[in-house]
């Protein structure tokens, strides 16, 4: 807005004799547009924390943990999604051509996919632990791994691994992946 502002003052102070007559409106429109789409994507992302933080105060509230912590990841997802949206559309209101952008951006999600096979495939499994709840924070669960027992209870689920404090205060970090393959007690159910 102070751009628009100053580029239509310096229009009118120097006069069309010294500007190209389309040089104003060429600058402020995309900067304004810019503008705008910065202060919607700010309106969505504090509408956006206040909601998660009000519903993640609640959960906590009534002890649920892990629907707290899920609040907390689909908050965080979300502002990425709103993020990425901004900047796309951003940049198509500058002018830049999308198209090319979006598919240099596919085939670079292929690479990045086929060479990050396995934190895709930890994030995937982190996703279906924290959906399908096989287990919660607090919860003691047992599996055998290596032919060693592991027996302990869930700390922390994450997106990538678990950790789990075994009895004898031994802290085991494991990739989620593993729990999709493997048979897991929960002993607290």
């Amino acid at each position: 807005v102070i751009l628009a502002a100053g580029c239509r003052l310096l229009n009118c102070v120097i006069g069309p004799a010294i500007l190209p007559p389309g040089i104003v409106e060429s600058v402020t429109v995309p900067a304004l547009s810019v503008a705008l789409v910065v202060a919607v994507a700010r309106i969505l992302q504090n509408w956006q924390n206040r909601l998660f933080a009000d519903l993640s105060f609640k959960a906590e509230m009534k002890g649920q943990t892990l629907q707290k912590h899920r609040f907390e990841v689909l908050n965080k997802i979300l502002s990425v999604t709103i993020c990425t949206v901004a900047i796309v559309i951003g940049v198509k209101s500058v002018g830049f051509d999308i198209q090319s952008l979006l598919a240099f951006g596919g085939l670079s999600g292929i690479a990045l996919g086929l060479a990050g096979r396995e934190i895709m495939q930890n994030i995937l499994s982190g996703g279906v632990i924290l959906i399908t709840n096989p287990f919660m924070i607090g919860e003691e669960i047992a599996f055998y791994t290596g032919g060693t027992l592991v027996d302990g209870f869930v700390m922390d689920i994450g997106w990538f691994r678990t950790t789990i404090k075994g009895h004898q205060r031994e802290e085991y970090v494991v990739p989620n992946t593993f729990f999709s393959n493997h048979v897991i007690l929960n002993v607290s159910r």
